[in-house]
């Protein structure tokens, strides 16, 4: 009689077992093993897991990355290196296996994330120290009082903790920028994956931009305005991006500054170079737009989460405690301001809007933003100054003729607005220093983040 292999009990076959742990298995980063097998998916949850475990770190003020110091890469295999032991090194032999063109960008062949590619940076890490800073508080408590006596920015006691190394500050914001807009239920998280440190290097893991400006986005048909065939070409030779992606564009920029502003965020180099488009759909408030709109951080950046304000610099003293803004106006027009003070009556509040020039205080008013991490002007100066660099753009033309136009052209003081568009039109180069060196000389309305946000999306 001829023998033939049976599975009498399906608990004991061995690829159920398998499937069985799989299904369940729950791996920390720390938990890895050169042996243990994952997919492309189980390594972007572990991301996940412990991007997480990393932000809880750093408001804990434990040491929040994995590491090992004694890497880097002992072992040479085919055209990379590999250590074993080191976590790092074990999760990029499994996201290169079959990437060996280059080392610095991986394709990903499978999973949800098949087809997009990512790319590994490394920087020299030094001492990441989280110290607390008691004189950036009291410079701050006297700074934001200065302020409040025309706006109230309702000012809470918070803890500095200056992050000394600006790399490190880049990877810490990011991540700590995508947990708010996990905990906000939102879709908006920038293209930070993950990071380690192995030797004496940081890795950052980035998904790389799919779509990266205006221009390439104008080019697709999906997006371009003349996908519209009623469009006049002869009129409007100059091709960009139709009504409904600038309509995109601008609700998911004033969607993700009022979140932001929650944690009084301060993005401190707000330009064209740091947003890019992905084109998958993206549902925010029961509205589906076409395309999402991700903002990424700087080294700069600065953020209050938990209790605790993070953020860069490796300037010790503050030297002048000026008020860091050279004037404020009041325009009484009849229309609602949306800048509420208790020290103002509520029929005042209701008529008046609130402007300020930055003017000749612009290196003060930069240095107490970007190197002081204190949250002057978060409700108006990022969000105008990412809009300014959309507005000037060639491809975003069309936004002239929207009556949506209308909010723009009101975040600006009416007597001033003829000059600051002719200036800003004018412009050879869509870059944070020429765009501040025309926005400073005009008065900026205080409350435009909330202004655009009521006007677009409530």
């Amino acid at each position: 009689m001829e023998e033939v292999l049976t599975i009498k009990e399906i608990s004991k076959s061995p690829l159920q077992t398998l499937t069985k742990n799989n299904d369940g298995k729950k791996i920390n980063i720390r938990d890895l093993t050169y042996d243990l097998p994952l997919t492309t998916d189980d390594i972007f949850k572990l991301f996940q897991k412990n991007n997480k475990k990393i932000v809880e770190n750093l408001i804990n003020l434990e040491h929040p990355y994995v590491y090992d110091y004694s890497c880097p890469y002992s072992v040479q295999n085919k055209r990379y290196y590999f250590n074993q032991r080191c976590k790092g090194c074990q999760i990029l032999y499994r996201l290169r296996k079959g990437n060996s063109h280059d080392d610095t960008e991986i394709e990903i062949f499978s999973g949800e994330k098949k087809g997009n590619k990512i790319s590994l940076h490394s920087f020299n890490f030094f001492q990441d120290n989280y110290k607390r800073t008691e004189e950036i508080n009291n410079v701050s408590e006297k700074v934001m009082k200065s302020i409040n006596t025309v706006y109230n920015h309702f000012h809470e006691k918070i803890n500095y903790f200056c992050i000394e190394n600006n790399k490190v500050n880049y990877i810490s914001q990011s991540l700590i920028y995508n947990q708010i807009m996990i905990r906000e239920k939102l879709e908006f998280l920038n293209n930070c994956m993950w990071s380690y440190i192995c030797g004496n290097k940081i890795y950052l893991i980035k998904e790389k931009n799919t779509i990266s400006s205006l221009s390439d986005l104008s080019s697709n048909p999906l997006f371009s305005i003349f996908h519209s065939p009623s469009r006049d070409i002869e009129k409007y030779k100059n091709n960009g991006v139709s009504k409904i992606i600038i309509l995109t564009i601008l609700k998911q920029l004033t969607m993700t500054f009022k979140i932001m502003s929650k944690y009084k965020f301060i993005h401190s180099r707000p330009e064209k170079d740091f947003y890019y488009f992905i084109p998958e759909p993206v549902t925010i408030n029961k509205e589906t737009y076409p395309l999402k709109l991700i903002i990424q951080c700087h080294d700069y950046c600065s953020v209050s989460y938990q209790d605790k304000r993070f953020f860069c610099s490796n300037i010790i003293n503050f030297y002048n405690h000026g008020i860091p803004i050279e004037s404020f106006d009041i325009d009484i027009n009849g229309s609602d301001s949306f800048c509420n003070s208790s020290i103002f009556s509520e029929e005042y509040n209701s008529k008046r809007i609130i402007f300020y020039k930055i003017g000749k205080k612009s290196q003060l008013f930069l240095k107490v933003r970007n190197f002081y991490g204190i949250p002057i002007c978060y409700q108006s100066f990022d969000f105008v100054m990412f809009l300014i660099s959309l507005v000037i753009q060639s491809e975003f033309y069309y936004f002239r003729e929207m009556k949506e136009y209308k909010y723009w052209k009101n975040l600006w003081k009416q007597s001033e607005y003829s000059s600051l568009e002719k200036e800003l039109f004018s412009l050879d180069s869509n870059c944070f220093e020429s765009v501040f060196n025309i926005v400073k000389k005009y008065h900026i309305r205080f409350d435009a983040l909330e202004y655009f946000y009521q006007m677009l999306l409530v």
